[in-house]
């Protein structure tokens, strides 16, 4: 009975720390995104970027957009600290991005001023029109 107690109490936990976050909330529809890719590693602990914009109602701010919106549930918190391979950027909206696409991590500052961070799993490839 008690591990039957303490599967239930974690099962709940994991549940409740699920977040749905709506479009509007994070992102400003009349604001350019900032795409940057890290290219390669310079040398000791240094990367070397390169930045694009991409501007309102082009297509891959629509994509973007669309992605964001489609994506707006199961959310969870996340504390760590990570290094991606491209990142989104709007005022204090970021999107974290690896190359193999299977999680993103978003982080902006919410409704109480207070700074977000939340991880998601997505499907391969869902963001590939970004590098194209």
């Amino acid at each position: 009975m008690k591990n039957h107690l303490s599967w239930i109490i974690i099962t709940m936990t994991l549940l409740s720390c699920e977040r749905n976050i709506e479009l509007d909330e994070i992102i400003n529809s009349n604001s350019p995104f900032i795409f940057t890719q890290r290219i390669k590693k310079v040398n000791s602990g240094q990367f070397e970027f390169i930045s694009d914009t991409l501007n309102i109602n082009s297509e891959k701010w629509n994509e973007l957009s669309n992605f964001l919106k489609k994506n707006h549930d199961n959310w969870k918190s996340t504390p760590a600290s990570y290094i991606p391979d491209f990142y989104i950027e709007q005022d204090e909206f970021r999107l974290l991005v690896w190359k193999e696409g299977k999680t993103v991590v978003i982080s902006f500052r919410g409704e109480n001023g207070k700074s977000e961070q939340l991880i998601k799993g997505i499907e391969k490839g869902e963001l590939d029109f970004l590098n194209e």
